[in-house]
C-alpha cells in the first residue's frame, strides 16, 4: 500500500474560463479535490491505490441548482493545461500508468460524486527514487453543454507519485534525469538528542555537459510558506528554518560523473523524544533543474545509535 505524504484539500482551476460558459453553466461552482496530493512508496511493478478503502477519492463538487456530468481523464500535466507544479517533480513519461474507476460520473445538485484512482508503475530500475507529477482533469461532458458555447472550464487535481526508494540501482540507466539522487529517501530511526551523525547519497549527472550544483533549504527554494506544507507527510514534524542539515558547498559534476555527498546531521536537544521529524534538501544546477530528497528521522531520546 502507498503511504501518503501530503493531502491539500482543495479545488484547482487550470485553464482559463470564459464568461461563455460561466453563463451556461455557472461553472463557478465546479470543482475537483483534493488539489494537491503526493504520494509514496510506489513499488513499480505493483498496481496500488490512490486512496484508502475509506470512501475517498477524486471528488467532483456540484453547488449548482442542477446535476452536472462531467468527465474526468488522466494527462501528463502540459497536456492538461498545468503549466507549472512542485519544484523536483518531473512530468510522469505516460499517464497510462495511471487509471480512474470512473471516466464519467453525474454529479447530484448541491452535491458531489466520487471516482478512484489506481497507480502502476512498469517495474523498471530507473523508475525507483523517481518524483513525477500527472494531471486527472475534470470538464463538463461535451453533449452536456448548452448550444452556442462550444466552451468549457476545466479544473484538476495535480497527482504526485514518489516511487519506492531504493540504493542498488543502476546510474547509467536511460531514462533518467539529467540529475539523479539516490537513494530519494534517508531514513533513520533511534536518533540522539544533541548527537551528530553522518548520511549519504548518490549524485548523478546524467546530462553530456558539466554542470555546477547547490543544495537549497525548502524555504529557500520554496518561499511560499503555504507551498511548502506539500512537501510533508502530516503525521512528521516539518524541519523547515531551523536546519538540521550542515550547509553544503556548491560543486561541479562532469558529465556521466557521480558523486557521494556527505551530509552531516545534528539533531537538536529541542527535539521531543519519539517523534518523526522530516526535512527536504533540494539540489539545483546551473541550469535551473530542481531535484530533492527527504530525509526522516525518530528521535530516540536514548543513547542508543541511529540506525538506517
Amino acid at each position: 500500500m502507498p503511504r501518503f505524504v501530503r493531502i491539500k484539500p482543495t479545488s484547482l482551476p487550470v485553464a482559463a474560463f470564459f464568461m461563455a460558459a460561466t453563463l451556461s453553466y455557472g461553472v463557478q461552482a465546479m470543482g475537483i479535490s483534493p488539489g494537491v496530493i503526493v504520494i509514496g512508496n510506489v513499488t513499480p511493478g505493483v498496481e496500488v491505490p490512490a486512496f484508502p478503502a475509506d470512501g475517498t477519492g477524486i471528488k467532483v463538487e456540484n453547488d449548482g441548482d442542477n446535476p452536472l456530468v462531467v468527465t474526468l481523464t488522466v494527462f501528463k500535466p502540459t497536456l492538461g493545461g498545468v503549466l507549472r507544479w512542485e519544484k523536483g517533480y518531473e512530468e510522469i513519461p505516460d499517464a497510462s500508468w495511471c487509471s480512474l474507476g470512473k471516466t464519467e460520473l453525474e454529479a447530484p445538485a448541491k452535491g458531489f460524486a466520487l471516482a478512484k484512482l489506481s497507480i502502476k508503475v512498469p517495474d523498471k530500475p530507473e523508475y525507483y527514487n523517481r518524483k513525477w507529477m500527472v494531471a486527472v482533469v475534470c470538464e463538463p461532458k461535451r453533449q452536456d453543454r448548452k448550444a452556442g458555447t462550444g466552451i468549457a472550464m476545466r479544473v484538476a487535481s495535480r497527482i504526485g507519485i514518489e516511487t519506492l526508494p531504493k540504493v542498488d540501482v543502476n546510474l547509467d540507466a536511460p531514462g533518467l534525469p539529467a540529475l539523479s539522487l539516490v537513494p530519494s529517501l534517508l531514513s533513520y530511526d533511534g536518533c540522539i538528542l544533541g548527537e551528530t551523525f553522518p548520511a549519504t547519497l548518490k549524485i548523478r549527472n546524467n546530462d553530456k555537459a558539466q554542470h555546477t550544483y547547490m543544495a537549497e533549504r525548502l524555504d529557500q527554494a520554496e518561499p511560499d510558506a503555504e507551498k511548502q506544507t506539500r512537501y510533508f507527510r502530516a503525521s512528521s514534524n516539518r524541519i523547515v528554518k531551523d536546519w538540521w542539515v550542515a550547509p553544503v558547498e556548491s560543486f561541479k559534476l562532469g558529465a556521466a560523473e557521480t558523486k557521494e555527498l556527505k551530509l552531516s546531521v545534528t539533531v537538536p536537544k529541542t527535539a521531543a523524544a519519539g517523534q518523526v521529524y522530516e526535512e527536504i534538501v533540494f539540489l539545483k544546477d546551473d541550469a535551473q533543474r530542481y531535484d530533492f530528497f527527504r530525509l526522516r528521522m525518530r528521535v530516540a531520546g536514548s543513547a542508543e545509535a541511529p540506525k538506517k
